[in-house]
């Protein structure tokens, strides 16, 4: 089953385009087809729960995944703000976290102790495989 409601645009002999039903309502609302790059969210999380009230158009795509980002971290932590560490999970404020990727919206977090960590193993990783290689 999809994970959304999709609507047959030219009912008949069985050919016809379809197209997503929060898209259709989007475009209904605001009197034009989406652009490009736009996205509807889903406030609830629901993909069939259409309502006008449930439905917000994301200018890009990051935008999308930043209000996802932000909703999984008050669900999570109390606080929309705060991230989560890609190594052990854990949600902190960002201010107290690497951010190794800082192109989008969202990034991608780390502690400081599990940065230490993943760093310390990179370079025990690379060192052992240095000693093998020397030994052939």
């Amino acid at each position: 089953m999809s994970r959304y409601t999709v609507v047959r645009l030219r009912p008949g002999n069985g050919s016809g385009s379809h197209k997503q039903e929060h898209l259709l309502i989007a475009e209904h609302v605001l009197g034009r087809p989406l652009r490009r790059g736009e996205e509807v969210h889903h406030v609830n999380g629901d993909g069939q729960d259409n309502r006008r009230e449930n439905l917000v158009i994301c200018p890009t795509k990051e935008y999308h995944k930043l209000l996802h980002t932000r909703t999984d971290a008050l669900e999570k932590s109390g606080n929309a703000n705060h991230r989560k560490c890609y190594l052990c999970g854990e949600y902190s404020d960002p201010t107290t976290m690497v951010n190794v990727k800082k192109a989008t919206y969202t990034g991608n977090y780390l502690h400081k102790r599990c940065w230490a960590k993943y760093n310390q193993n990179r370079y025990y990783a690379n060192k052992h495989r240095k000693l093998n290689h020397d030994q052939l």
